[in-house]
């Protein structure tokens, strides 16, 4: 997917988020995203199923609601992203930055989450069930 396809994605689903006419939900399912900037982005509610953001921008990013089950999002950049109620299951999160990341009522079932920097961010009512979180920074983490 190019730039400027993506745009248009954004734009539409930015127009569906606010039920104005010519919105359509973003369907990404399975979108070569590698290394895209996504930062700020409103993806809230958006279909990223298996989805390859690896090394993408998603910095301040709004994926509340979205689903990203099996996405891969290895060396991601999710600083500050809003991920509440977010289905990550089995989702590559190796060595991607969630710092202060909101993951509250999360799905993280079976994410690899090794190495993932999750200083400070927020996994309150998280399922993290067979999540693997070997050698993760879990400094500072809400885990209640």
């Amino acid at each position: 997917m190019n730039a400027t396809e993506l745009q248009a994605v954004l734009a539409a689903h930015a127009r569906w988020l606010t039920n104005e006419p010519g919105g359509e939900r973003a369907n990404l399912a399975g979108a070569n995203l590698r290394g895209a900037n996504l930062a700020d982005a409103n993806l809230a509610g958006a279909d990223l199923r298996r989805a390859n953001l690896r090394g993408a921008d998603l910095c301040w990013a709004d994926l509340r609601g979205a689903n990203l089950a099996g996405a891969d999002l290895a060396d991601a950049d999710l600083r500050r992203a809003n991920l509440a109620g977010a289905n990550l299951a089995d989702a590559n999160l190796a060595d991607a930055n969630l710092a202060g990341a909101d993951l509250r009522r999360a799905n993280l079932r079976g994410a690899d989450l090794c190495w993932a920097d999750l200083r400070g961010a927020n996994l309150a009512g998280a399922d993290l069930a067979d999540a693997d979180l070997r050698r993760a920074n879990l400094a500072g983490a809400n885990l209640a």
